[in-house]
């Protein structure tokens, strides 16, 4: 069986943060009403201070450094998936994290959020499943949460790390092919919104990096799976150190019960590691984003060989990610391609004694278990 992966996925332009109470949108009319008894006693006017309290403060505007490469129409009318298509579809299962709402409703509240027509691009590519577990995914607000989760059940499109409730979010999501059955757990370690976000007993939202929960869901799902993967959204952004509390972090999540761990959140791709003959991918990068930054480069997708009884083998290949690319990358076959995975290797040898093998020729990094 083959495992494709790939790393954080957004088409959205980046729009700056907007300085709102973050409260739930059907939570604001009892906060207007509180709020309201309590400025009425200190002769506030409720009205302005409101309105100036739920206002949006653009951030600043980007350099030409930063500036959005593909908010264009003629890149952003592509389907930003083209190029990587026979990469997923020659796999069994397939994974991404997508790191953004989907939404044509909702409050802006943060950096992204998505057109609905880039489903069916997700759609057309049978994308196994998706983590929502991550920073942005409350960015367009509650209601643009819950969209995204209803959009993303209309296109039959599973997802992981967050749900309707907690309960719900929690949910084993389990794939069977070959007769292997591989569960998938998705958390991450915050989101923008702060507590805004989290799912809870009668509240939608996304799975935080809790240790007793994580190891309640590992061990459930342990008892109905082959094979366990666990994506975390955490660690340093913007970075390619592998900071030592990441890997207590992330091996700790390997003692619990989990057979593979995927990372994600940094933007670019970090080293990898073999803790307990169990595969660590610290980070992939990016995959498909709506804007570019100066500091990002080329990223990496991967695919995990396995059967009934082992992993066999890990391979990692470079991507075209550099200015527009990043919203349409392609698979690199060339000196740049090799530089990154020179970079790669040294890294996981650095921070994670671990030793990978080059393949210049066919321009991937591998590992034989």
């Amino acid at each position: 069986m083959k495992i494709s992966l790939a790393g954080d996925v957004s088409f959205s332009p980046k729009r700056g943060y907007a300085e709102n109470f973050m409260i739930r949108e059907k939570e604001e009319k009892f906060y207007k009403i509180f709020l309201s008894k309590i400025l009425n006693k200190f002769k506030i006017n409720y009205k302005l201070y409101y309105k100036y309290m739920f206002k949006d403060i653009k951030l600043k505007d980007y350099s030409n450094e930063q500036i959005l490469y593909n908010t264009n129409v003629q890149i952003r009318d592509i389907n930003p998936f083209e190029h990587m298509k026979h990469f997923f579809k020659e796999s069994d299962i397939s994974f991404f994290n997508l790191e953004t709402p989907i939404s044509n409703k909702g409050r802006h509240v943060g950096d992204f959020n998505s057109e609905v027509k880039y489903l069916n691009y997700i759609k057309d590519l049978n994308i196994s499943l998706v983590s929502i577990a991550n920073n942005h995914m409350f960015d367009n607000g509650e209601i643009g949460f819950e969209e995204t989760l209803k959009n993303l059940e209309n296109n039959n499109i599973k997802y992981i790390g967050g749900g309707w409730n907690l309960s719900e979010a929690r949910t084993l999501k389990t794939i069977e092919k070959d007769g292997i059955k591989i569960t998938f757990l998705a958390y991450t370690d915050h989101c923008n919104m702060k507590f805004y976000g989290l799912a809870r007993k009668d509240n939608s939202g996304i799975l935080p990096l809790y240790s007793k929960l994580i190891q309640e869901d590992i061990n459930k799902a342990k008892k109905v799976s082959d094979y366990v993967v666990v994506y975390l959204h955490f660690g340093l952004e913007n970075t390619t150190l592998i900071h030592k509390e990441e890997q207590k972090i992330a091996r700790k999540v390997i003692d619990y019960g989990a057979d593979i761990l995927i990372g994600g959140h940094s933007h670019v791709p970090k080293g990898f590691e073999i803790y307990k003959n169990k595969p660590i991918i610290y980070s992939l990068g990016n995959f498909i984003f709506g804007h570019n930054r100066k500091t990002w480069g080329n990223n990496l997708v991967s695919t995990i060989e396995l059967n009934k009884d082992k992993i066999s083998e890990i391979k990692f290949y470079p991507i075209l990610s550099k200015k527009e690319y990043i919203f349409s990358p392609i698979l690199l076959n060339n000196d740049e391609g090799i530089k990154l995975l020179k970079r790669i290797k040294k890294d996981s040898k650095k921070y994670c004694k671990t030793n990978l093998l080059l393949n210049e020729r066919d321009c991937y990094l591998s590992y034989n278990f």
